[in-house]
């Protein structure tokens, strides 16, 4: 019907300073929300919008280890004629 039933705020740029480019929200079987913003997920009640759990996803940066940092002294081959 379109009618508002709730309204949960996840976060909030202009409090936060966080830029939210994307976010995804999953209607699980059971009637709860997952709803993943930035590096946020959220697990919510369906029928109330109360957060129940939340958690930081890891960021999928690359550590440096012994082998990206030896890659990244490496020097380009020399070009053969």
């Amino acid at each position: 019907t379109g009618v508002e039933l709730w309204r949960t705020y996840f976060d909030n740029g202009n409090v936060s300073g966080n830029w939210i480019a994307a976010t995804n929200l999953n209607i699980l079987p059971d009637g709860n929300i997952i709803h993943g913003w930035g590096d946020n997920v959220a697990l919510v009640q369906g029928g109330t919008g109360l957060i129940m759990k939340t958690n930081k996803l890891p960021s999928g940066a690359r550590r440096r280890t012994a082998l990206t940092s030896n890659m990244s002294r490496s020097r380009p081959m020399a070009r053969s004629s």
